[in-house]
């Protein structure tokens, strides 16, 4: 009895622990989840990518009903999920929708849906020209339009019709029998999506007569005679106020004979053509070529310019334009009536100092300084070879010294101290074979606050 009492207690003891540890993994095991931070997606009209997340302990499938989504051939699994869902474009301007569902395998869980919202593409109303230009006589054009949207076509013009073939409207047009230009507006138009655009059509007026003639007329300085063609269907007369021109007309247009300019200016003159039908008009300009000036009228001309330009008439040794060249104060000339020097020091000139001298090709000596000439040095002053002696010294001329001037091998004596310029000596200046005589003479020395960095 004491035997079998002790293997029944053993019995005993060995189910209740069972039952306990049968209790204990039911206790442990994990209730399934299905779950997400946000079941709704928002994308652009264009092809794209977008990415369903959601958290999950348990089997599930996915089920998405549209043509235009693709699972990117995911359609079950376990655990946590990270769908790739691929969007075709939307050619469409409405947004469009789609339900990704996730059913999970426990039936204690309910699906988790997705809500997948693509936005509809920005509506497009074109018509490919602003403005439609046709002739007098009627015909027809045809002018294409890009749409995504319904529309409908609004003609305001009675002398236009419209028909749409295929993406293009089919403008058909009646003769214009005014003779004025009319234009005429076609609009399309979607009221659902407030989109619209408009071409005018713009058609010519009916033209009884006609009259076409070049525009201008270009003349060298020397007498002669021009031929040019006038295009008309009606007479017409032709005039000009010039003197030294002569019109005769002919079975083919005019015939211009024109007098010789013997002024250094080119001068210009207008001949008008009109129908004596409708009053039509052309102009064609005419310009003729100056004289060209001889070497010495070229020099003086210069001497002129920069008299004008430095207030000449404020110079304390004035030049008297009416006199003769070689009396104005400080210039001397060559025995062919050239300019190689110019003495003026001193002189209260005041001025850009410019490049209208330049031209001085006989120049040896230029003397200017002591004066208030302003303004940069001009590297066109390098142009004259044969200058020996080049003054502007005690001025307020600035800026850099051209590097041009280290060409100028014939050039002894170079004066530009007790000016404003600054910057860096081009190193051609010190390859000159006189740069040891400039700098001896002051070539560096510069006004206070100005001078160079080399």
């Amino acid at each position: 009895m004491e035997q079998f009492t002790n293997k029944s207690l053993f019995n005993l003891i060995s189910l209740i622990f069972c039952a306990f540890l049968s209790v204990q993994c039911v206790e442990k095991q994990e209730e399934p989840y299905l779950t997400a931070e946000t079941t709704k997606v928002e994308a652009e009209a264009s092809q794209t990518l977008v990415v369903l997340a959601f958290d999950s302990n348990t089997q599930w499938k996915v089920t998405a009903e549209s043509s235009w989504l693709s699972t990117g051939g995911i359609k079950y699994g376990e655990g946590n999920g990270l769908l790739e869902l691929t969007l075709l474009e939307n050619g469409t301007t409405d947004e469009r929708k789609c339900e990704v569902t996730v059913t999970p395998s426990s039936a204690s869980l309910a699906p988790l849906k997705f809500e997948v919202v693509q936005y509809g593409t920005d509506p497009v109303l074109s018509i490919a020209a602003d403005t439609l230009e046709v002739p007098q006589v009627s015909g027809t054009e045809t002018v294409k339009v890009t749409s995504n949207v319904d529309f409908k076509v609004v003609v305001e013009a009675e002398w236009l019709s419209v028909r749409q073939d295929q993406g293009s409207l089919i403008i058909s047009y009646s003769e214009n029998d005014v003779t004025s230009v009319r234009e005429g507006k076609i609009v399309v138009v979607s009221e659902a999506k407030n989109v619209s655009d408009t071409v005018v059509v713009v058609q010519e007026a009916r033209t009884p007569a006609f009259l076409r003639v070049q525009s201008d007329l270009s003349l060298d300085y020397g007498s002669g005679t021009e031929n040019v063609a006038v295009e008309t269907n009606v007479d017409y007369e032709v005039e000009t106020a010039a003197a030294w021109l002569t019109i005769s007309k002919t079975t083919q247009g005019i015939t211009v004979e024109y007098e010789a300019n013997n002024d250094p200016e080119p001068r210009s003159a207008k001949i008008t053509f009109r129908t004596l039908v409708d009053d039509i008009t052309a102009e064609m300009s005419v310009a003729q070529e100056g004289k060209p000036l001889s070497k010495r009228q070229a020099d003086s001309l210069a001497l002129v310019t920069f008299y004008n330009n430095t207030n000449g008439a404020s110079w304390k040794n004035k030049w008297d334009l009416s006199a003769p060249m070689n009396e104005w104060y400080g210039v001397n000339l060559t025995e062919e009536g050239r300019v190689w020097e110019l003495n003026l020091w001193e002189n209260n000139i005041s001025g850009d100092l410019g490049d209208c001298l330049t031209v001085l090709e006989e120049a040896g000596q230029l003397h200017f300084s002591g004066n208030n000439l302003t303004g940069t040095l001009s590297p066109k002053f390098a142009n004259l070879k044969k200058m020996r002696l080049f003054s502007i010294a005690g001025n307020n001329m600035e800026g850099s010294i051209p590097a041009e001037f280290g060409s100028m091998v014939n050039l002894e004596n170079f004066y530009l101290d007790n000016n404003r310029f600054s910057g860096e000596i081009p190193q051609e200046i010190f390859d000159n074979p006189n740069w040891e005589r400039w700098e001896e003479f002051g070539f560096r020395r510069q006004q206070e606050g100005y001078g160079f960095t080399n």
